[in-house]
């Protein structure tokens, strides 16, 4: 099976992000300052773009780092990361899914996670992980209703706070 390059979500584009685009993504951490604060205990960074596109944990490819952009007349108006493989080689992980505040309460959200777990499915995953902050109630329920159930929790820490964070996976396939 080839594997499909982005999850598709007409009629949006959504494309694989390189360090080129760290400035549109730094702009969207920008409009989306208030999630950043809530997460990170701080307004956004200037590094905050470029972070998203490079960081990674120990032991992942740079071709199993997957951050993609969704556009909408152009402009970015959200962010996917996603590893494949991790922590475990049938299990993706979604390191972050933001949306520009102009866009929510929309059915937006709802709609990319959908093409994205079509696309894992398409390319071989059996799982789905991600971490929600305890802080962001919202988040919590929003990833409940598409299906995930908490299987741990944990602390991240974002070196301006400790945060408690709950460990959420979907199976897939079934």
């Amino acid at each position: 099976m080839r594997e499909q390059e982005a999850p598709q979500l007409a009629p949006y584009q959504v494309r694989r992000l390189t360090d080129a685009d760290a400035a549109e993504i730094q702009d969207l951490y920008v409009r989306c300052t208030a999630f950043v604060e809530l997460v990170e205990g701080r307004p956004p960074a200037s590094h905050d773009g470029l972070d998203l596109l490079q960081a990674k944990p120990p032991g992942v490819k740079d071709e199993d780092k997957l951050v993609f952009g969704l556009f909408e007349a152009g402009r970015m108006i959200g962010a996917l990361d996603v590893l494949r493989g991790y922590p475990e080689p049938d299990i993706w992980y979604l390191g972050l899914l933001m949306l520009s505040p102009e866009t929510r309460n929309r059915g937006l959200g709802a709609q990319v996670y959908a093409a994205t777990r079509r696309w894992v499915e398409a390319n071989g995953g059996k799982a789905v992980r991600l971490i929600v902050q305890a802080q962001n109630d919202a988040a919590l329920r929003f990833w409940e209703r598409q299906g995930f159930v908490v299987i741990g929790a944990t602390t991240q820490d974002t070196g301006e706070r400790t945060n408690e964070v709950f460990r959420m996976e979907q199976r897939l396939g079934g």
